[in-house]
């Protein structure tokens, strides 16, 4: 019998073990964490009666468990001397309130989708579900996470308290607690990376592999060797030249005159909220052998390595393209070509490429010296 304002849910064994599986597949520590994700208590009540609470269920799996009759809930009904849950406890004052209020989970997915990219929305969905409760003034469950896990948890609540309008009480937790954005391994980062490139060919040469391996991508990886940009920038681009010059309108994207693509005219594939691309400086004899071939995909481009026992390195192509053009360019114009705009007081408000004169005949002089080096054999 369960106590007053408490619900017992009765399961078959078999159920049991089931949703055992499925918390560990969705990073529970327990089954109540699951069912909690699940099922939403209305504050100022004590959960006495759940049917009818239950959330919209995000599986085909989760349908069955409450469809099937494999649950049966238990309850009193409503205590006659409530005491609120922990998590339903009121937060001193000046903590967030608002996650003591029913989360539409539903609609705050939908606004994730609406303002990041897929896989970033369905990580901030994951971590916002597991950690919400924070948000009433308690950070000390962040406190003791991994530095990686307690970023991604710590933007996940960031993003729901802006959805929740108490944005501005969630940064003063945040300063309170003294929590750093950060993962705090940035020295570990640096070793990491000497540690694992022994030498500065080995980039080009993984390089010239895979145009060995793989003729068709020869262009494809020309691209990503001259620009330096990420691996979805860079298919992003090629696959724009191509459809572009199809409809006779590469003018507006490839500047012949100045040898330039300029990315920021297609804000949808090239401005992102952290990860961005400008400008490339690109020679009209590579501009060319692109239009003259086929669009690309992500997955057909990792597959088609894979499938040849190469391992993928597109990272360690950016670095290289960002260490070796220091011979040619200075950081900020490295940075700006990378896509990366520092907070500096000079990159947010002086710095202007259109006023630096011989940029692109810097930045094309050490994109020829790439290209002859991931040409030879």
């Amino acid at each position: 019998m369960p106590r007053p304002g408490y619900t017992i849910i009765i399961v078959k064994d078999l159920v049991r073990s089931r949703l055992q599986e499925l918390a560990e597949d969705q990073d529970y520590r327990t089954i109540n964490q699951l069912l909690e994700a699940w099922i939403e208590v209305h504050s100022g009540v004590n959960p006495t009666n759940i049917n009818g609470e239950i959330g919209p269920p995000r599986s085909e799996l989760e349908i069955d468990f409450f469809s099937k009759g494999n649950l049966k809930i238990w309850s009193l009904g409503r205590d006659l001397n409530p005491r609120p849950s922990p998590y339903q406890a009121k937060p001193p004052a000046g903590f967030c309130t608002s996650s003591n209020q029913t989360i539409d989970w539903k609609l705050f997915e939908k606004w994730l989708f609406k303002e990041y990219r897929k896989r970033t929305a369905k990580d901030r969905l994951k971590y916002a579900r597991r950690y919400y409760r924070c948000l009433q003034g308690d950070l000390k469950p962040l406190m003791v996470l991994d530095g990686d896990k307690r970023l991604h948890a710590m933007k996940a609540l960031s993003a729901l308290s802006k959805f929740l309008g108490v944005y501005e009480e969630w940064r003063s937790l945040v300063r309170n607690y003294g929590l750093k954005w950060s993962s705090g391994k940035t020295d570990d980062l640096i070793i990491a990376r000497f540690a694992k490139v022994q030498n500065s060919d080995e980039a080009l040469g993984w390089i010239r592999k895979i145009k060995a391996a793989i003729p068709d991508f020869s262009g494809f990886m020309d691209l990503v060797a001259v620009t330096g940009l990420r691996l979805g920038e860079t298919i992003n681009c090629w696959n724009l030249i191509i459809r572009l010059s199809s409809e006779g309108r590469l003018e507006e994207y490839y500047k012949a005159e100045n040898c330039v693509l300029e990315h920021f005219r297609f804000k949808e594939l090239f401005i992102r909220r952290t990860k961005k691309a400008f400008i490339s400086f690109i020679n009209q004899d590579l501009i060319s052998r692109i239009i003259e071939s086929n669009p690309l995909t992500k997955n057909q481009i990792i597959k088609r390595i894979q499938r040849r026992k190469i391992n993928l390195r597109f990272g360690d192509v950016r670095e290289f393209w960002a260490s070796y053009m220091t011979r040619h360019l200075r950081q900020p114009e490295i940075d700006f070509l990378q896509g990366r705009i520092s907070s500096s007081v000079f990159m947010r408000n002086y710095f202007n490429p259109v006023w630096i004169r011989d940029l692109k005949e810097r930045a094309l002089k050490g994109e020829e010296e790439i290209l002859k080096q991931i040409s030879q054999g």
